[in-house]
């Protein structure tokens, strides 16, 4: 009889807020097992320029301490936008297993720029969505198939203003053991713009994948679903030895879903977690 045992999970959650006229706070919080994490960035709305960081470790495996760990990376003047992973990871070179936090605040960031484009220098929604065609285009189900689109993503938006809290999204990543060798891993994500799921199992030391299943409750277009077929593209390969880029390339690259790489990304790191 097989015994179906959870053995690690990680969550992720997100928030960004308006906090003045000029300036938004994201606030991001990871918890494992072992470890719990919380970074807040403050950014000028019109810039996107970081202003202040903090990263607080309130938990940490191998160390207890009365207090939390208070860093202050010096990320001021980065951009909180596409590209900063690089700027980022140079400026934390002494805590590299802060970064991951510190670039999902980041994306956090440029996802709720949705309501706040005019203040970035956009005239409409539909100047903000030409903007994301001419450089996006490519890079995912929806912007490479502009032509098959039913519903425009700024047209897609609900509710159409707001005012203080700007964007949520929460992920969470649960590791189960099906016997000797056998893992089943569960990834949840959901967001103000996106709701999905994906569950695959893998087996022995290399973690390779014998099958996985996808769904999407809520997406910005119709198109987008198509994507959840591309994840065949990991059916047989090695998590334990897979890199990000190949991982991408495997759930579909710019055909695919970037969430549902990134969720499988995710994935590989809670199995690295688990060891």
């Amino acid at each position: 009889m097989t015994t179906t045992e959870l053995i690690y999970q990680r969550f992720w959650h997100s928030a960004v807020t308006r906090l003045a006229e000029e300036e938004v706070m994201s606030i991001t919080n990871f918890l494992d097992s072992h470890t719990e994490i919380r970074v807040i960035l403050k950014i000028g709305v019109s810039d996107l320029l970081i202003r202040d960081a903090v990263v607080e470790t309130f938990r940490e495996k191998d160390r207890k301490s009365a207090e939390p760990l208070i860093y202050r990376p010096a990320l001021q003047g980065i951009k909180a936008y596409f590209g900063a992973g690089k700027p980022v990871k140079e400026a934390m070179s002494s805590q590299p297993q802060l970064v991951e936090p510190v670039l999902e605040n980041i994306m956090a960031v440029i996802q709720a720029e949705s309501y706040f484009y005019q203040e970035r220098g956009f005239e409409s929604a539909e100047a903000y969505d030409e903007f994301w065609d001419q450089n996006y285009r490519g890079t995912c189900k929806y912007y490479s198939n502009l032509e098959l689109v039913q519903e425009r993503f700024m047209a897609n938006i609900q509710p159409k203003r707001r005012s203080t809290h700007l964007f949520g999204r929460y992920r969470n990543v649960a590791v189960f053991s099906l016997g000797p060798e056998t893992l089943q891993v569960n990834v949840n994500f959901s967001d103000s713009f996106h709701e999905m799921a994906m569950s695959f199992t893998c087996r022995g030391k290399e973690y390779r994948v014998d099958n996985i299943e996808a769904w999407m409750l809520r997406c910005p277009d119709q198109i987008c679903r198509e994507a959840v077929l591309d994840l065949q593209g990991v059916v047989g390969l090695d998590l334990a030895g897979a890199q990000e880029k190949e991982i991408m390339k495997r759930t579909g690259g710019g055909q695919g879903c970037t969430h549902l790489g990134l969720m499988t990304v995710d994935a590989v790191r809670a199995l690295q977690a688990v060891g």
